[in-house]
């Protein structure tokens, strides 16, 4: 709904912030600069960028615009958001290679995305990918300029290790390094078939090896994401409105150009309209609906569903990424100590047999030591502990499929999960990976039982079938509405601009030409900082 006076509580100690202004929102011809659908990562960082500079912006989020309930803005409560009323759960069609199951996407639906509800774990992204950008984006997307826009996000409190930002606009701690599990983790990483390295997170731009995760809370315990960072800036300057609980149904259109959006709010339609550009920024599930629902897409697709074709743009919706997760939980073992310092302990990449060295890692494994083991119920709370190996460089591709015309319809994912037969093979050495450190002589101690049949897993035929049987979604959908040079295989151009349409760009994480190696969240915010440089420059 259209709310007057909703607040924040931001981290940043500026205390309950006005989001929506007291004057209410303009639907007048050209009454804001800019509007942006979508008030997730990349949304709040051009909410903050573009008013910073004197224009006037409309944010537009369909989720809820409470985002001072304890399960976002308490770092400790992040799991219980999963099914709930803040998340999307969007359903994915039955996925062949996992047995034909349907699984389901979660994402954050609520003023701050994702990034109000995910595990706030922060890994800036490999140099390797952000040599792919580069190399098909060109010059403003250069590794350099890509390190630089990181360094504007993050604000290292805990130390001051070589590298690192500390005076960037969101929270970024390592609050593991005292628990005893976290340094067997990475004792254990020396001890396994393929030994880890130890790296200290974050400050190489390589990032294979093992080494104590990043958060991005505050050392109080308060969420530090972007909606409780750049939103929270933004919202306090009288040129930036904000409507949460608003769902957009379409983009308004004069022959190619656009000029609004048009939206549910309080059960009422509601135009709004831009004088510069209107900016998607509803992720790689939310952006290529919204193209699609408003004529801009597969041709044939759109006319089976009775939309008018604006715009035949192929690759709307296609090339969708999601990494797979796999679970291996265990009770804890007689050394284990009851900690809850950061959720995350430690964080390991590496490469598989066949992955070329000029590639990322793409498997990584995630030790998560919070006291209720992930995913919750499977394990007393504080009586376990859970590692999570990961595909975590996809190259299977899918798409996403808009079901009707009607915008209260949800889209259908289709990640294609291990199509691609380079992702089975990480998927089980990862695994296996996985089982090693748990048995390493340094982590043995802290393991009690393994909540699955471990001779089960003793060959390959039994990995397949556990993660057939139990593979997961990641998370991290990307890649939907493609960066590119060429219209007939990308959506928008370098400059992030849809082709073949005057004033409407799309900036988050379903522009990256590939998804980085599980970097998304930061790679998403890096990537909004230099698209809002882009926009400024007149780009």
């Amino acid at each position: 709904m259209l709310r007057s006076g909703f607040s924040l509580a931001a981290a940043s100690a500026l205390g309950e912030i006005a989001f929506a202004s007291e004057k209410g929102v303009k639907s007048v011809p050209g009454a804001y600069d800019y509007i942006i659908v979508g008030a997730g990562s990349a949304g709040c960082v051009l909410a903050d960028r573009l008013s910073a500079a004197g224009f006037s912006v409309l944010v537009i989020e369909a989720g809820t615009g409470d985002i001072q309930q304890a399960k976002i803005a308490e770092a400790g409560q992040w799991l219980l958001n999963f099914g709930t009323d803040t998340d999307w759960q969007i359903p994915t069609v039955p996925q062949p290679e996992l047995n034909g199951r349907s699984l389901i996407i979660s994402a954050g639906r609520a003023v701050g995305g994702t990034g109000s509800t995910n595990g706030m774990g922060w890994v800036r992204p490999d140099v390797r990918d952000l040599a792919v950008i580069a190399g098909l984006l060109g010059s403003s997307w250069s590794i350099e300029n890509m390190y630089a826009a990181l360094n504007r996000v993050e604000r290292f409190v805990t130390g001051n290790s070589a590298g690192r930002s500390l005076d960037g606009k969101i929270t970024v701690g390592r609050y593991s390094t005292a628990n005893p599990l976290s340094g067997a983790l990475i004792q254990g990483g020396g001890e396994v078939s393929m030994p880890f390295p130890f790296v200290d997170t974050n400050t190489r731009r390589r990032v294979d090896g093992i080494g104590f995760a990043d958060m991005t809370f505050a050392p109080d315990g308060l969420r530090s994401g972007p909606a409780q960072t750049y939103l929270a800036d933004a919202v306090i300057r009288s040129n930036v409105d904000v409507i949460s609980e608003a769902l957009v149904t379409r983009l308004l259109m004069e022959g190619n150009v656009c000029v609004g959006v048009e939206c549910v709010v309080n059960g009422r339609i509601e135009r709004f309209y831009a004088s510069r550009d209107v900016v998607l920024s509803a992720g790689a599930l939310g952006s290529p609906k919204i193209l699609m629902l408003s004529g801009m897409g597969p041709e044939r697709d759109l006319r089976r569903l009775g939309i008018k074709v604006v715009h035949h743009l192929p690759a709307v919706g296609a090339n969708l990424q999601d990494l797979l997760t796999t679970f291996t939980i265990y009770t804890a073992g007689p050394a284990y100590v009851l900690l809850d310092d950061g959720h995350l302990g430690t964080i390991a990449f590496a490469s598989s047999a066949n992955s070329p060295s000029s590639s990322p890692p793409d498997m990584s494994i995630v030790g998560f030591l919070i006291p209720f083991p992930f995913p919750p119920g499977i394990v007393a709370d504080g009586r376990g502990f859970t590692l999570v190996p990961r595909n975590s460089k996809p190259r299977s591709r899918g798409r996403v499929i808009l079901q009707s015309s009607d915008p209260s319809v949800p889209v259908l994912a289709d990640p294609a999960y291990l199509s691609d037969s380079r992702d089975l093979k990480a998927a089980l050495e990862s695994l296996q990976l996985s089982l090693e450190l748990a048995a390493a002589p340094a982590v043995r101690p802290f393991v009690g039982q393994p909540v699955f049949n471990a001779s089960d897993l003793n060959s390959r035929a039994g990995k397949l079938r556990f993660i057939r049987e139990n593979g997961e979604p990641g998370y991290h959908p990307a890649s939907s509405c493609i960066a590119g040079t060429d219209p007939a295989h990308s959506v928008v151009n370098p400059a992030l601009r849809v082709w073949g349409i005057r004033n409407l760009r799309v900036v988050d994480g379903s522009v990256l030409p590939e998804m980085p190696g599980l970097a998304l969240y930061a790679t998403i915010i890096a990537v909004a900082e230099v698209a809002s440089q882009i926009i400024l420059q007149g780009g």
